[in-house]
């Protein structure tokens, strides 16, 4: 959620540079709920890698390298897709008005 708000607020400052405007949190608060409920649905996929390749086997890939690999990209990704949605929700209300 912070590097939603982020991007947001940056986009935000950048549409309206110069204008006085006020911001519609009834319109933008829905927005960022249904990303945070985005966002959790996509962490619960971790749980679904562990059950398809977990394995008790310490020489395995996954024990030393899968783990740690899913977590980074897990990190590194929905971060990414925060700033897209912070940034799409800060010109759905320029649009707006």
């Amino acid at each position: 959620m912070p590097p939603a708000i982020f991007s947001y607020g940056f986009i935000d400052n950048i549409n309206w540079v110069g204008d006085q405007h006020e911001t519609s949190y009834s319109y933008i608060v829905p927005l960022f709920v249904l990303s945070a409920i985005g966002a959790n649905i996509c962490y619960s996929f971790a749980y679904a890698l562990e059950f398809l390749f977990g394995s008790n086997d310490p020489t395995s890939g996954w024990m030393r390298y899968g783990r740690t690999t899913a977590f980074v990209s897990g990190l590194v990704f929905p971060m990414f897709l925060a700033f897209i949605g912070g940034h799409n929700i800060a010109q759905m209300e320029w649009h707006t008005g």
